[in-house]
């Protein structure tokens, strides 16, 4: 049970430093363009690694 602790405790960490890029990166003065290409990149990232731990993804096994 300690592993899925720490894979929780690493993907909240890993949420929280996205979402604080995410806060930032609207006051590093990029491009509009740029701007939109980071924020979806960082969101389909956050997307990814929620369902990967939260909804099992990453650690269950194929039910078909």
């Amino acid at each position: 049970m300690e592993d899925h602790k720490k894979t929780y405790f690493w993907n909240a960490v890993w949420l929280a430093i996205l979402t604080v890029i995410e806060v930032f990166a609207i006051d590093m003065g990029l491009p509009r363009t740029g701007l939109i290409v980071l924020l979806l990149s960082i969101t389909v990232t956050k997307i990814l690694l929620v369902a990967m731990v939260y909804m099992h993804s990453f650690i269950s096994v194929q039910l078909t």
